[in-house]
């Protein structure tokens, strides 16, 4: 988890020694969930998810340190949300790793096409797309 953000081969050279992509901090987080989170550098989730096949079908939770006041530490998660937060021209790349990202996903039994789009996405989506957002949800 903590070679994620510090160059690809790093992690790749970690996994390929044998680190276990699937081993769980306390409160559930996994390589591929730290992953997910660095949006703008697909191709970590990619080579875990994808290539590796990291398990993506399991909840992570708040955890204590991460809880505000007001807030349980043990809400459940899912990765597949972090998903929607990769927001992409469609056709690029990074959208083209995310498409065979979302695949795996249905591979594990995940849905993303079922998960609802947060508030924060939809706004970013509607300024960067005015006229054709509608028609970018039902793609990206």
């Amino acid at each position: 988890m903590q070679s994620i953000g510090c160059g690809i081969e790093k992690t790749k050279a970690l996994v390929e020694a044998g680190a276990d992509i699937n081993y769980k901090s306390k409160s559930g987080r996994t390589a591929a969930t730290v992953a997910l989170l660095f949006n703008w550098i697909p191709e970590y989730a990619y080579y875990l998810i994808v290539e590796k096949k990291a398990r993506v079908n399991e909840p992570y939770y708040r955890g204590e340190h991460m809880a505000l006041p007001g807030q349980n530490p043990n809400d459940e998660f899912y990765p597949v949300d972090l998903l929607r937060y990769w927001v992409y021209d469609l056709g690029s790349k990074e959208h083209q790793l995310k498409m065979e990202i979302v695949a795996e996903f249905a591979r594990q039994g995940v849905n993303y096409w079922e998960t609802k789009i947060n508030k924060h996405t939809l706004e970013q989506i509607k300024k960067l797309y005015p006229d054709t957002w509608e028609e970018y949800i039902k793609k990206y």
